[in-house]
């Protein structure tokens, strides 16, 4: 792993291994706590976002799991994970990442050597009849602690962005700048808007 502390950029590769997986996520927590940008408990939520987009790297991307067969029995892909890791095909892949921190938001990008897949035939994880399927909430989380998911063209590239403590604020303090914006347009407008009266009544007396 590479860190920058310059730009608060780090860089790591880690091979198809994951049980590599949570003593990273672990550091990424502390390091996020040491710097106060997230309050309690944030770091945690992000920690799971991150921990089930690098497993889905691994399992998904670099193994080339297939989710239907995931969903049937979970215990089923150790039995083809574990022989594919030996395969030169999977067994060289590796999970690339870079974490991007500032005051305002967190930026994660983790991209798989696999072949990708069509994300946008994924079904919504947050609809009713797909909650139980193991995948669905493994996406539900990852959507639902983090406030923007993205995908590339490809499929094998996801970027999960997190708003700090201070970022929240600042989006606030935009969002009703913004508002106040649009009420001094109306304000100043030479139009009348008549507001206590419905579009229907309007054309009745008018």
């Amino acid at each position: 792993m590479i860190v920058d502390l310059r730009s608060m950029h780090l860089r790591f590769e880690l091979d198809n291994d994951d049980s590599l997986v949570s003593p990273l996520v672990r550091y990424l927590e502390d390091h996020i706590r040491s710097l106060r940008l997230c309050d309690e408990p944030e770091p945690v939520r992000i920690g799971v976002g991150w921990h089930e987009s690098l497993t889905n790297a691994m399992h998904h991307g670099n193994v080339e799991l297939d989710s239907d067969l995931r969903q049937e029995d979970k215990s089923l892909q150790h039995e083809i994970i574990e022989p594919r890791q030996l395969i030169w095909t999977y067994r060289d892949r590796k999970v690339h990442g870079v974490a991007s921190i500032s005051d305002v938001h967190l930026r994660f990008v983790i991209r798989d050597e696999g072949p990708g897949f069509n994300h946008k035939k994924v079904l919504d994880p947050t609809a009713d009849e797909n909650l139980d399927p193991i995948d669905g909430r493994g996406l539900l989380l990852i959507r639902s602690f983090m406030d923007e998911v993205d995908y590339n063209e490809r499929g094998n590239e996801i970027t999960l962005r997190k708003y700090t403590t201070a970022g929240r604020k600042l989006l606030i303090k935009m969002a009703e700048k913004s508002l106040a914006d649009t009420v001094l347009k109306f304000e100043n407008s030479s139009e009348v808007i008549l507001l206590d009266r419905t579009p229907a009544e309007i054309r009745e007396t008018d």
